[in-house]
């Protein structure tokens, strides 16, 4: 890939500095993935509680609703049979679908937009390969 020609003691710092760099962007790179998934969390109403390889968040109203609705009408529910509150059913079944799909995708968003402005800090210094390598340093 690269012809390095390093002195002994120059190829451990060489080594350990692109280790170091390694690890820190593995860490800043899975919390700025989870943070994606707590910025959405968090617009969408839950109380989101960020951890650091996940998020977790609260049921909401329309979760307890959608239990609670659950329970009453549990063996219609499991026969196909019609209820008074099917409609009502079906409905926060769409909308907690339609969150918790935001809520994934938010993160993958996340990590896609990092991706994309480290490909492009790459490309801008190209010519310059062990640049990239110092200009965070």
């Amino acid at each position: 890939m690269f012809n390095i020609n390093l002195k002994e003691g120059e190829r451990k710092y060489f080594f350990f500095k692109n280790a170091f760099m390694f690890v820190a962007s593995f860490i800043i790179g899975v919390m700025t993935h989870e943070y994606g998934h707590y910025v959405m969390a968090k617009f969408l109403g839950y109380n989101p509680k960020f951890h650091f390889s996940y998020v977790s968040y609260d049921t909401t109203e329309s979760h307890r609703e959608f239990e609670n609705i659950y329970e009453q009408y549990k063996d219609e529910i499991i026969e196909g049979a019609d209820f008074p509150l099917k409609e009502l059913r079906i409905e926060l079944m769409r909308k907690l679908n339609k969150e918790r799909f935001l809520i994934v995708s938010s993160g993958v968003f996340t990590t896609a937009m990092i991706g994309t402005l480290g490909f492009l800090v790459v490309l801008f210094f190209k010519s310059k390969p062990y640049t990239v390598i110092f200009f965070f340093i």
